[in-house]
């Protein structure tokens, strides 16, 4: 015949519950050794009617202690926790009780450190709580985006070369020493060169933090004309 313990664990693991969990809860209420064992906690000096490894509790009537699950048992099967041949029943009975509504109704479960459904459908033997964050107490997101405002996207990774945009907009209106420049009409050398200068298609500072971008092609040859044309003129 199979010990207590033996019975626990295998009725504990054909109703997915950690056979451990199980044996720790009844070694926390009524113990391994006897099957009808009754609690030793008195009130108003009668002693408490729960027995068996799961202390089900037989109280109503003049036992001076609510009705528990010992009567449930009692009223569910037509047997009783305080025979030694319906014990096993009894065992089966509290962990069916288990499985569906966790260990609350135990207060040995509490006592040894166990949450209400520790160990049941796969769950771990304590509260372990939510998951930390790995980016609690940073103001707005991970880290290197924290000072970026929630309405705006932050930095997108691999995208930190800029490269120079196509323009299709069309070149400036020249200005007026720019105009004069270009018609030879100012008498002012001086002024001729910045009108001149005043030509060339400008430029955006561009900054990168892996390279420096050089001047589009089309602002290369706005450039080497501005040259030929100052040579021309100095000469």
């Amino acid at each position: 015949m199979a010990t207590l313990e033996e019975y626990i664990r295998y009725a504990a693991a054909q109703r997915g519950i950690d056979p451990d969990i199980a044996v720790r809860v009844a070694k926390s209420e009524g113990g391994l050794n006897d099957p009808v064992r009754q609690s030793l906690v008195k009130k108003n000096g009668r002693q408490e009617p729960s027995y068996g490894p799961f202390q089900l509790l037989v109280g109503g009537g003049d036992t001076g202690f609510p009705a528990g699950l010992g009567n449930d048992f009692m009223q569910a099967t037509g047997k009783d926790p305080r025979n030694p041949s319906h014990a096993q029943a009894a065992i089966d009975f509290a962990l069916d009780t288990a499985a569906r509504d966790g260990w609350g109704r135990w207060y040995g479960a509490k006592a040894a450190g166990l949450d209400k459904f520790a160990g049941i459908g796969g769950r771990p033997a304590g509260n372990q709580g939510p998951a930390p964050s790995l980016y609690a107490g940073m103001a707005d997101g991970p880290k290197g985006q924290e000072m970026y405002p929630r309405s705006s996207p932050g930095p997108v990774p691999g995208a930190m070369i800029a490269s120079a945009p196509a323009s299709s907009a069309s070149p400036p209106t020249p200005i007026p020493a720019a105009a004069q420049a270009l018609a030879g009409g100012s008498g002012n050398k001086m002024a001729d060169i910045f009108g001149m200068m005043a030509l060339a298609p400008q430029q955006q500072p561009q900054f990168s933090p892996v390279q420096i971008m050089g001047p589009s092609g089309e602002q290369a040859n706005a450039l080497s004309s501005l040259v030929a044309a100052l040579k021309g003129r100095m000469a």
